[in-house]
């Protein structure tokens, strides 16, 4: 299992979700910028010994 973690500040998660928000796909509902800074208060980056639970990125590229 791969875990990615792109660190992303705030406000570019929360552009991200107004472009999503605006698409108005059927089945997803509208996350506000409200809703997205309150559950950032609960997420905690992996440091290394919680990147070390999973593995490493999957080759890319032609395989031999």
């Amino acid at each position: 299992m791969e875990l990615h973690d792109l660190g992303a500040p705030i406000d570019e998660l929360c552009r991200r979700l107004a472009a999503r928000n605006a698409a108005r796909i059927s089945g997803r509902l509208p996350i506000s910028r409200e809703q997205s800074e309150h559950w950032s208060t609960f997420f905690e980056a992996p440091d290394r010994a919680g990147l070390d639970l999973f593995d490493g990125p999957a080759p890319t590229g032609p395989t031999s």
